[in-house]
């Protein structure tokens, strides 16, 4: 899922019975538009002095657009901060997608906390203009939260990221069954990423040589569906292998300092670490100050990687830091972009509910890279992907590789530019 440098705030655990009975008051106490709320006194926020954010590169200039257009009215409310090291790329590409559609979108951010996401609903539905559309992610399963809370109020929903888990299926059903306005998820495949990371990292451990491997992990939350598929794709991984042991898997919450207070207990719990496998890259970030800490070298006495494609993690690959970085699900706000403009013109579906991962290593990354870590998302046309706008289209492509057709295709054209040689008259 994603990385933060600050702990995250857990809900403990509720019966699902409850969760309603609160979100049947949130939605009879709604207060009138401009009141005040308890709680911070604002929800829109901005990363301040004292959360710790690792941001993208100076020389890069990212993609951000006010645009808006005719199309519909979309709001997204982030789990994280403005300069979150995750949702920041997704936010951009999303950004994208809204100016290449007409469509009006405005993020708002949770902080990372729950009761600041409790009071962004809560002015968001004291509104007197509502959005058209709400995109929602189920961190801390505030989805589950609020979800029925925004049934009958006209705004249509997607969920992103993070769905809503098994054991609440049974209540919820899928898009579309119990609650009309929730009318598509789109979500990753986590299982994969986890399998694709622990595939590579053993792959290069078996290049190097070693004949018995041992493996520990560093997961995020334990209400996290994302990190609980992630560390099963590793286990699933590690059975293929005879000479992989997993000796353990340990939470880090999703944070870089935790992750590096985890690993030094590891490293101290077990003489002989070939690989820490991670959930998150901020976690093998963590991962790998710890090691360095202990007199171990990163990607040659013990190997590391995660998942998220943070930008540090580029520049971790090219050092051999990290041994690779499994991403491209922030990519899935800009494909809700897309759904979004084609249900607000009339497709009624099918709409997809995966996406796919793709890794970077060092034999790949400097085709990626320069594309990724600066964020060129004005490069992508995202009409190209509406089934809308082409009526020829059969199924959505949302690939990695659809994506690298259009990027690799706008460089092509300005190469062409520059070595077309100059007509005299």
């Amino acid at each position: 899922m994603k990385t933060t440098t600050r702990n995250l705030s857990r809900i403990s655990a509720r019966p699902l019975l409850l969760s309603v009975i609160i979100l049947a008051i949130i939605a009879a106490n709604v207060m009138p538009a401009g009141a005040p709320l308890p709680g911070p006194s604002s929800c829109y926020a901005q990363a301040d002095a004292t959360s710790p954010t690792i941001k993208s590169n100076g020389e890069c200039q990212e993609h951000f657009s006010d645009k808006t257009g005719q199309g519909p009215s979309v709001i997204f409310i982030s789990p994280g901060y403005k300069d979150d090291i995750f949702f920041y790329r997704m936010e951009s590409f999303m950004r994208a997608a809204a100016d290449d559609l007409g469509i009006s979108l405005e993020i708002l951010y949770g902080r990372r906390n729950y009761v600041t996401t409790y009071n962004v609903v809560r002015q968001l539905l004291s509104r007197k203009q509502l959005p058209d559309y709400l995109i929602l992610i189920n961190e801390n399963d505030m989805g589950r939260m609020i979800l029925p809370g925004l049934s009958g109020r006209g705004i249509r929903i997607i969920l992103i990221n993070e769905g809503i888990p098994e054991r609440d299926r049974t209540f919820f059903g899928r898009p579309g069954e119990k609650y009309p306005d929730w009318f598509a998820q789109f979500l990753p495949d986590d299982l994969q990423a986890g399998r694709l990371l622990a595939d590579e990292l053993i792959r290069k451990r078996v290049e190097q040589g070693h004949r018995k491997i041992n493996i520990a992990g560093l997961s995020g939350t334990a209400k996290a569906t994302s990190s609980d598929l992630r560390v099963k794709g590793l286990y699933k991984t590690a059975l293929l292998y005879p000479e992989v042991n997993v000796l353990q898997v340990v939470p880090a919450f999703w944070d870089i300092d935790r992750a590096s207070k985890v690993t030094r207990g590891l490293l101290s719990r077990y003489d002989h670490l070939d690989i820490i496998w991670a959930a998150s890259d901020g976690m093998a970030l963590g991962a790998a100050r710890a090691m360095r800490e202990a007199g171990k070298r990163p990607g040659k006495d013990i190997l590391t990687g995660g998942i998220d494609w943070t930008d540090f993690s580029f520049s971790m690959v090219k050092k051999g830091t990290f041994t690779a970085t499994v991403g491209g699900h922030f990519m899935d706000g800009g494909w809700a972009m897309v759904m979004i403009y084609d249900d607000f013109n009339g497709y009624k579906g099918p709409f997809p509910e995966k996406s796919s991962f793709a890794l970077i290593n060092r034999e790949n990354i400097n085709r990626f890279a320069s594309f990724f870590h600066c964020n060129k998302w004005d490069k992508i046309d995202f009409r190209h992907f509406s089934m809308t706008l082409n009526p020829k289209l059969h199924h959505y492509d949302f690939s990695f590789k659809a994506v690298m057709k259009e990027l690799e295709a706008d460089t092509k054209a300005q190469d062409s530019s520059l070595t077309t040689p100059i007509q005299k008259h």
